[in-house]
Formats: C-alpha cells, sequence, structure tokens
C-alpha cells in the first residue's frame, strides 16, 4: 500500500494495552516517541494528532496525505553555472562584434598592397571599409530594439545569426568592391543587432551579487575576438580566408548554445508570462534557490511603470522626465565615449604603427595590443564586483587622457623632426597602457547603460543607445583620416584626451553609484 493512495490508516492496537495504568503509560511514551520519529523522516507527509496522557491509545488515528511539493534545502545564493553558461552563450555573440571591427586593422595592408592579386581599395574606399560598420551597427540596432520587443533577446539572437553567417561568406566570396563594401555593412547591421540583445540578456539573467562579472565575459569575448583576428592577420592568410574563418566560429558556435536556454525572465514577465518568468528564474538561480522575492520585484516594478510590452507603451515610458534625464545623459556618454580614440586603435592598429616607424613588426604589435586587451578585461572582471562602477570609470578615462595625450606628443616631436630614435619604445608602451585601461573603462559604460535603463524601455532604450554608440564609431572612423590630413596624428589623439575630459567630468558629476544593487533597487532610487 502506498502513501499516496492511503487516507486513513485503521486504530492502532498495543499489546496489554487499557488495563493496567503503567503499562497506559509505558504505551503513551512509546507511541509520542514514534510519533516524533515518524514527523522527522515523512514530514509533511505524515499527519499525526497529538497523544496525550490521559487519551486512549485504542482512539488515536494516523492519517497521512499526500506530499505538498514543498520546497526543501533551500539555498541562501543562487547558482553560478546556469547564470554563466547563459552570460558566456551570449558572449560568445559578441565573439563576431569583436571580428567584424577588428578585421579591418590587419586587412587593409593587403587590400591596399599594389602587388596583390586581388582587386585593390583607394583611398576613399579604405575608409568606407573601415566606417561601414558602424553605420550598418546603428541601423541594426535601431530594427532591433522594434524586433527584441516581440521576440525577445534570444529569438532575436537566433534569428540574426544565420544572416551574419551569409554576410561573412559574402565577404569571403565577393569578386566587386562594391560587394564587399556591401558585405561590410551588412556585417555591421547584424552583429549591431544582436550586439544589444546579447548585453541585455546577461544583464537581465545576472543575479545582483555577480551581475558585474558575468556581464563583463561577453566584453571578455569580443575582446578574444579582437585577438583572434589579429592572429590570423599575423599568418600568411589572405582576407577571404580571415572572413571565412571568423564567420564560422562567430556564428555557429552560439546558434547552437542559443537552442537550449530559454528567455530572458524579465522579458518574459515584461510580456506578462509570469509562470514562464518563474520558471527561468528557477533555471539561472539553481532549482533550490527561492525566486519568488526577485520575481515579486520584477513584477512590482513593471506594475509601477504600467508598461504593457509594447513599442509605442516603451516609447510612452522612455519619454517620461524621470526616465528622459538619464536616457540623454546616457546618450551623451555613449557618443562622446567613442571619442576617446578606442575604436581608432582598432581599426587602424596596424597603420598607426607603421606611422611611428618604430623597429618591431607592426602586425606583431597588433597581437601584442590584442593580448594586452584581453588581460585588461580579464582584471576588470577581477575588480567590477569589488570596486565601485564610478571608481573604475573615473581612473580608467583619466589614463586614457593621459596616455592619449603622451602617444599625440610622440608623433608631434615626429612631425617637428626630432631626433626620436631613442624613443622607440613609447608608442608602443602608450597604446600598451591605452588598450588595457580602454578594456576596463569602457566596459563600465556598458554595465551602467545596462543598469540604470529601467525595465519598462530597456529593450528600446539600449538598441537606441547602442546605435547612438555605433554612429559614434562611424562617426570617429570616417573623420580620422581626416583629422590626420588637416591636424596630423598628434592633434587627432590630442582630441580625443580632450574628450576624455570631458566624460570623466559628466560621470563624475552626473552618474549614480549602482554596485550591488538590483535592477529594481536601482529604479526605486532613481525615482526618490
Amino acid at each position: 500500500m502506498t502513501l499516496d493512495n492511503v487516507r486513513r490508516l485503521p486504530t492502532a492496537s498495543l499489546d496489554g494495552a487499557g488495563t493496567d495504568d503503567h503499562q497506559q503509560d509505558a504505551a503513551v511514551l512509546l507511541q509520542a516517541s514514534q510519533q516524533k520519529q515518524c514527523q522527522e523522516e515523512l514530514s509533511p507527509l505524515i499527519l499525526l494528532p497529538q497523544v496525550n496522557s490521559g487519551d486512549n491509545i485504542n482512539n488515536v488515528n494516523v492519517e497521512i496525505i499526500p506530499h505538498q511539493n514543498k520546497k526543501v534545502n533551500v539555498e541562501q545564493k543562487p547558482s553560478l553555472l546556469p547564470q554563466f553558461a547563459g552570460a558566456m552563450t551570449a558572449a560568445l555573440v559578441q565573439l563576431g562584434l569583436g571580428a567584424v571591427v577588428a578585421i579591418a586593422g590587419v586587412t587593409i595592408p593587403r587590400l591596399t598592397d599594389p602587388n596583390s592579386d586581388d582587386f585593390i581599395l583607394k583611398t576613399h574606399q579604405v575608409a568606407l571599409y573601415v566606417s561601414l560598420v558602424g553605420l550598418g551597427a546603428m541601423a541594426g540596432c535601431f530594427v532591433s530594439s522594434v524586433v527584441q520587443v516581440s521576440l525577445g533577446q534570444r529569438r532575436t539572437m537566433l534569428g540574426f545569426l544565420p544572416a551574419e553567417l551569409a554576410s561573412w561568406l559574402l565577404m569571403s566570396f565577393t569578386q566587386s568592391v562594391e560587394l564587399l563594401l556591401l558585405a561590410r555593412f551588412l556585417l555591421g547591421f547584424f552583429v549591431g543587432a544582436m550586439g544589444a540583445a546579447a548585453y541585455t540578456y546577461a544583464v537581465e539573467i545576472s543575479h545582483k551579487s555577480n551581475r558585474g562579472g558575468l556581464v563583463s565575459t561577453v566584453d571578455l569575448v569580443r575582446q578574444i575576438g579582437m585577438l583572434l583576428t589579429y592572429c590570423l592577420g599575423y599568418l600568411p592568410l589572405t582576407w577571404r580566408e580571415m572572413a571565412l574563418i571568423l564567420g564560422c566560429l562567430s556564428t555557429i558556435i552560439p546558434f547552437i548554445f542559443l537552442l537550449f536556454l530559454p528567455d530572458s525572465p524579465r522579458y518574459l514577465a515584461f510580456r506578462q508570462e509570469t509562470d514562464k518568468a518563474r520558471k527561468s528564474l528557477q533555471t539561472f538561480r539553481g532549482k533550490n534557490f527561492d525566486v519568488d522575492p526577485e520575481l515579486q520585484d520584477i513584477l512590482e516594478q513593471l506594475k509601477n511603470a504600467g508598461s504593457k510590452g509594447t513599442v509605442k507603451d516603451q516609447v510612452y515610458q522612455m519619454v517620461k522626465p524621470e526616465n528622459l534625464k538619464i536616457f540623454i545623459l546616457l546618450l551623451f556618454i555613449n557618443f562622446l565615449g567613442q571619442f576617446t580614440g578606442n575604436f581608432v586603435v582598432i581599426n587602424f592598429t596596424v597603420n598607426i604603427f607603421q606611422s611611428a616607424n618604430t623597429n618591431i613588426d607592426p602586425y606583431v604589435c597588433s597581437i601584442i595590443i590584442g593580448v594586452v586587451r584581453v588581460l585588461g578585461t580579464v582584471v576588470y572582471l577581477c575588480i567590477i564586483d569589488r570596486l565601485g562602477r564610478k571608481v573604475v570609470l573615473i581612473s580608467s578615462f583619466l589614463v586614457l587622457a593621459v596616455s592619449g595625450a603622451i602617444f599625440g606628443g610622440y608623433f608631434f616631436l615626429q612631425h617637428q623632426g626630432t631626433d626620436i630614435s631613442n624613443l622607440g619604445w613609447l608608442p608602443l608602451t602608450c597604446l600598451v597602457i591605452f588598450s588595457f585601461f580602454t578594456c576596463i573603462g569602457h566596459p563600465v559604460v556598458t554595465i551602467i547603460r545596462g543598469e540604470l535603463l529601467p525595465t519598462s524601455f530597456r529593450s528600446l532604450g539600449f538598441n537606441l543607445l547602442t546605435a547612438t554608440l555605433f554612429l559614434g564609431v562611424f562617426a570617429v572612423s570616417q573623420t580620422y583620416p581626416l583629422l590626420v590630413l588637416s591636424i596630423g596624428v598628434h592633434g587627432a589623439f590630442w582630441l580625443y584626451s580632450c574628450c576624455s575630459i570631458v566624460v570623466v567630468t559628466i560621470i563624475g558629476i552626473f552618474v549614480p553609484e549602482t554596485k550591488g544593487k538590483s535592477l529594481e533597487e536601482i529604479g526605486m532610487e532613481r525615482k526618490k
């Protein structure tokens, strides 16, 4: 007879009970002991009545009821492994972004080599080859902002990854300059469309206790994508072969992993699918972690915001005065932050070192820069959840300003005809320091972008901010050659140093600290 089938057992009898008082008391004590043992072993399956010394043991009934699915062994901390798996999958999507951006820096010399058997790019075509990625990414962000509201971040990435692979194949097999430039635009479009989705997904599946480190894996994998590209550039490969290798690596693997993950719990709650949101939270927090308080906070914030989940409603939420203020602040930081020189160093690495006339192979220098960027991101991963966001931001951008100014000073001395033969080590040293702190400071901008935006319009807002970022990438990539012609390399990097100082000032005055706070707590503080 099973526990689920039995509702009530017959009355129990103990040998010798009912005639002798001492035997009765002994029987009662024995029954009480058995009751305690059964409650400890089978609770909550067995419901036993209390037995008092004056009760007749023959009238004691024992009732067995089905299990009520109560949680046992509730964990105090969420499981890290499922969160890491989700964040790493989103990060693999960013591998493509790193490759798309960095491949220009190592293929321009091949595409402009007059001895090449392939077609050769002219000066204005080189500028387009570099900058069209930013323009395409900006367009992709606008499209993605609408798609994400309907499909969510995960399904948006699943939809665009095959299209990104097709664009890589177009770049690899094209026979005309026009199609090559089209492929670059399309690559920018698709990595831009998925860039915001990957970050938002990583932010929304992460618990507040380790959000900084998990989201930073996205930046780490993007830097690894750049390093991989620089290493391929050093090898005797054609630019077509590099495109084919990078395209397959950056699309097929994350597509497979995404098939086995749930949608973001906040997106599901945003779509009023509460049961699915709870299951998603349980997946990413662990089966024994109590997710109800976190889910309640999410639902409460959405209720207070009055969000209905449509694009129109997200626009309505965004233009509210308390939300518009923080959105404009992030908009300005995102755009101006690209004029610190980060993408100039990425896109023109080999050309810059060729102009510096150092004794080190420019391609080796690009690999060194790639390694340093990965190391900088690793250091960032170690400190982001220990130090405040503002401390890391301000200190990093100050170092960018100083190292950029010194780097510009080297080219100024070169421009003046000063003997700098004993300073051949300076350009690489400056860019090593610059790249190291770039990978510490810039990822924090992305984190606060996801943290400060309310859930009620985070999908739309994050995509618009990412579009602004890529608009800045397009602008700085397109104008750098013009700046070099008009004010020289030194003037360009001095200008970028001034922009870093402006960013530091704005962050110090207007950006709040978000370390160790849930997205809902940040939202409540913003309304105070």
